[in-house]
C-alpha cells in the first residue's frame, strides 16, 4: 500500500517539475527540459513498471537539475513535498518517519 502511495505522490512532485521544465526550456536548455519531461511522463504513465524506489532516484535527479538551474530551492521542495510524502505514509497506517534537516546536520559537522 505504501508503494502505490507513494507513487501518487511522486506523479504530483513529476507534474509540478515537467511544468516548471517546459515553462523554462530556454533556460535550462532544451535538451536538459526534454529529458526532465521524458522522465516525468514516464514515470507517471506508467507507475505499475517502476518501483517507487526507482521513481524517488529519477524525482532526486530532476530536483537536482532544476536546483542547479535556480529553479527550485530547497525549502520550498521540502514545504511541498513534505506533506505528501507523510499523507502517502499516513494513508499506509504507518508512522511518519522523522524528519531530517540535511543543510542543518551538513553544516554542524562540517
Amino acid at each position: 500500500m505504501l508503494e502505490n502511495n507513494l507513487k501518487q505522490a511522486y506523479a504530483k512532485l513529476f507534474k509540478r517539475y515537467n511544468t516548471i521544465a517546459q515553462e523554462n526550456q530556454d533556460e535550462i536548455g532544451s535538451h536538459s527540459a526534454n529529458k526532465i519531461m521524458q522522465m516525468g511522463i514516464t514515470a507517471i504513465s506508467n507507475p505499475d513498471r517502476f518501483p517507487a524506489e526507482k521513481m524517488s532516484r529519477w524525482l532526486g535527479f530532476v530536483q537536482g537539475i532544476l536546483w542547479q538551474a535556480g529553479f527550485i530551492n530547497l525549502k520550498e521542495e521540502r514545504d511541498f513535498s513534505r506533506p505528501l510524502i507523510h499523507k502517502a505514509y499516513k494513508d499506509a497506517g504507518l508512522e511518519v518517519p522523522e524528519s531530517i534537516d540535511i543543510q542543518k546536520e551538513i553544516l554542524d559537522n562540517w
